[in-house]
């Protein structure tokens, strides 16, 4: 196992709708500790939150580590807001919330109370290079959730133009893979791109000696070896 990777190492959550009642037996079973996403989701009565329930499980699993400290987190596709208020009471009053969304209304949700007080909302198109280039010249992000246009296209551009900026240790989450009639193309995109090649996790660990050009090397150690999690 590469030492390097694991200091390094990004992850990449793919997330995707189970069947209600599988879902309903494996999630909210009463003798399962719920989160404490869940509770909030089911107390809420401000701006809508719109998520699988079976979701807060795995949100808490990946980015726990981060309540309470000054990590910084961005989701793709804001919509009603509810998801900014839900972000900041987890991550707590020291984390950078920001949001990203096409639409040009999500602007009166930046530092609003009513949505958790929001550091940033970015007004654009998630698959702009220059938006993304405008919005790393003032941060980078441990956490990146894309709950965006859910088209492989968009998930595509967009996990090559933010997953580079995403910090050491961060977590990747792209959600409602099967809202995507071509879903099935962004995961094979994943694994070609981001597991297996020259520059995937397996070359990283597998390969080491594998022949790769400095370029490869760079990319290898420095932006893929990414913990894929289904």
């Amino acid at each position: 196992r590469c030492s390097l990777c694991d200091k390094i190492m990004r992850g990449i959550i793919l997330l995707a709708w189970v069947p209600w009642c599988s879902a309903r037996q494996q999630y909210t079973h009463p003798f399962q500790n719920i989160t404490e996403l869940e509770l909030f989701f089911d107390a809420n009565t401000g701006p809508g939150i719109w998520k699988w329930r079976h979701y807060f499980t795995i949100y808490d699993k990946h980015l726990g580590r981060f309540r309470g400290t000054d990590a910084k987190l961005i989701e793709i596709g804001i919509f009603s807001g509810g998801g900014l208020r839900m972000w900041r009471n987890y991550l707590g009053p020291k984390a950078t919330i920001a949001g990203l969304d096409i639409s040009p209304l999500v602007k009166t949700y930046d530092n609003n109370p009513a949505y958790g007080k929001p550091d940033r909302i970015f007004v654009g198109s998630q698959g702009d290079p220059k938006l993304w280039a405008d919005i790393h010249q003032d941060v980078t992000f441990d956490a990146i959730i894309d709950d965006g246009a859910h088209t492989a296209g968009l998930q595509i551009a967009t996990l090559d133009l933010a997953f580079k900026k995403l910090n050491p240790g961060g977590v990747y989450i792209v959600e409602d893979l099967m809202k995507s009639l071509d879903g099935d193309k962004f995961v094979k995109y994943v694994v070609e791109n981001y597991v297996s090649g020259a520059s995937g996790i397996n070359a990283c660990r597998l390969k080491p000696t594998m022949k790769r050009t400095p370029r490869e090397r760079a990319s290898c150690m420095d932006m893929k070896c990414p913990l894929i999690s289904y």
